[in-house]
């Protein structure tokens, strides 16, 4: 058995076993993944892996269930799960077929969770909802064509323009990039002209497609 040490400000410490056991709500969340994973995906895996993709209404049925937006609060739109319960969804969706789980981790982790933690409440509010519900699917543009996917050596670059932003430069490998709505585009952060070791992302909103 683990133990774990717990300490208070007033006194010493005491022990107590740590728990490693799955709660109801995140057991819940499991079986409702895998439930989905084996009726909807993995009968089909094969195939898709043979065309090189999924159907995009694969992401509405995802989104109804609430799976495109687990572990964002529900003011946002999302579930309002732990991460732990996101996490034991990638699981059982990348059982079933690891294009599904990426996918979904993409459009959660490099997309939604960074505008929801980084980001402006403008940012937040016009976003987040919309990729939480699964309304708008996130992409990630992080990979060029000199740089590779070497974030430090990134030569996108976005420079103030007007009220916004002018972004110039050549990406390629653009995850979900042929069915997102939001797009962080990284960029290489410059100081005058050198360029600084370091990426910080800007977000866009497309149309149904981006490239």
């Amino acid at each position: 058995m683990t133990w774990v040490k717990v300490y208070s400000a007033n006194g010493p410490y005491t022990r107590r076993p740590m728990e490693f056991s799955l709660s109801d709500d995140q057991r819940e969340i499991q079986s409702l993944a895998r439930e989905f994973a084996q009726a909807e995906i993995e009968p089909n895996a094969a195939t898709w892996d043979r065309e090189h993709g999924f159907p995009p209404e694969l992401i509405g049925k995802l989104a109804e269930l609430g799976l495109m937006g687990v572990c964002i609060p529900e003011e946002y739109g999302g579930a309002g799960a732990d991460f732990l319960s996101y996490i034991l969804v990638l699981e059982e969706l990348s059982q079933a077929d690891a294009g599904v789980g990426v996918t979904v981790a993409v459009h959660t982790s490099a997309v939604t969770l960074p505008i929801l933690t980084f980001g402006t409440d403008e940012q937040r509010s016009r976003f987040v909802p919309p990729l939480a519900r699964g309304e708008s699917v996130g992409a990630f543009a992080l990979t060029e064509p000199e740089a590779g996917s070497d974030a430090g050596s990134l030569r996108t670059a976005a420079v103030p323009a007007g009220d916004g932003w002018s972004i110039s430069g050549t990406k390629q490998w653009i995850t979900n990039g042929s069915f997102a709505g939001t797009v962080p585009a990284l960029r290489a952060n410059r100081s005058g002209d050198a360029w600084r070791k370091g990426a910080s992302p800007r977000s866009s909103s497309t149309g149904t497609r981006c490239g």
